[in-house]
C-alpha cells in the first residue's frame, strides 16, 4: 500500500506532517489486518492464528529530506543512536539509558489490535536508527553493557561489514532469549 501512494508518503515526510503520516499508517495497518484476515478465513482458521506484530521505517530516498517515519502495532523498539548516547525511545520525549525502565512485556497483535503508533523522527549525519523487534530492544533497555559494547560498534561512523554486524547483533544477554529482527539505518556523513 506504502508503494502505491510512495510520492503522497514523501511528501508526507518532507513537510514533517506527523498527523497526515499516522494516518497513512493507519490505513496501512487495516490493509494489512484485512489481509491477514483474508489469509484465515478460506483455511477455517480464526484470524488469532495469523497474528503478528508490525514495525516499519519509512526512509525517502532524497538525501535532502532527514525526516524518517516509524509505525508500529505491538511489541519492540525504536532507539537512535547518536553521540555515543543510545536515546531508547526517540521522538517520545526520550528515555536515555534508563536502568530504572520498566519494561512492558504485553502487546498489541494484527489483525485483532488495530492501535497504531506513528511518529516521524528527524536524524543527523552520524546517527544509527534502529527499528526491532523485542528480542533486540527489550536487553537494549535493560542492560548497560549491551548498549555500551553497541554503542562502541557502531557509533564510530563506519558501518560494519555483514558478519560482523551479525556477530555484534547476537550479543548475548542472560536471560533474554526471544527472536531478533531489526533494521538498521547508519545515516551517513557528509
Amino acid at each position: 500500500m506504502l508503494g502505491v501512494r510512495a510520492q503522497e508518503v514523501f511528501e508526507t515526510l518532507a513537510a514533517g506532517r506527523e498527523d497526515l503520516f499516522a494516518d497513512l499508517a493507519r490505513q496501512t495497518a487495516a490493509h494489512v489486518a484485512e489481509y491477514l484476515v483474508e489469509r484465515a478465513g478460506p483455511r477455517g482458521l480464526a484470524p488469532v492464528t495469523y497474528s503478528t506484530t508490525l514495525r516499519v521505517l519509512v526512509v525517502p530516498l532524497d538525501p535532502a529530506v532527514r525526516t524518517r517515519g516509524v509505525f508500529t502495532v505491538g511489541d519492540g523498539g525504536t532507539a537512535l543512536l547518536r553521540d555515543g548516547s543510545w536515546d531508547l525511545a526517540p521522538g517520545e520525549g526520550g528515555q536515555e539509558e534508563d536502568e530504572g525502565r520498566v519494561i512492558d512485556t504485553r502487546t498489541a497483535a494484527l489483525p485483532m489490535s488495530r492501535s497504531v503508533s506513528a511518529r516521524l523522527l528527524d536524524t543527523l549525519p552520524g546517527d544509527v536508527l534502529v527499528v526491532s523487534t523485542d528480542g533486540f530492544s527489550s536487553p537494549l533497555a535493560g542492560e548497560t553493557e549491551m548498549r555500551a559494547f553497541l554503542a562502541g560498534a557502531w557509533g564510530g561512523g563506519t558501518v560494519p561489514e555483514p558478519a560482523d554486524f551479525l556477530w555484534q547483533f547476537q550479543y548475548r544477554v542472560k536471560s533474554y532469549d526471544d527472536d531478533r529482527t531489526a533494521a538498521v539505518l547508519w545515516e551517513a556523513r557528509p
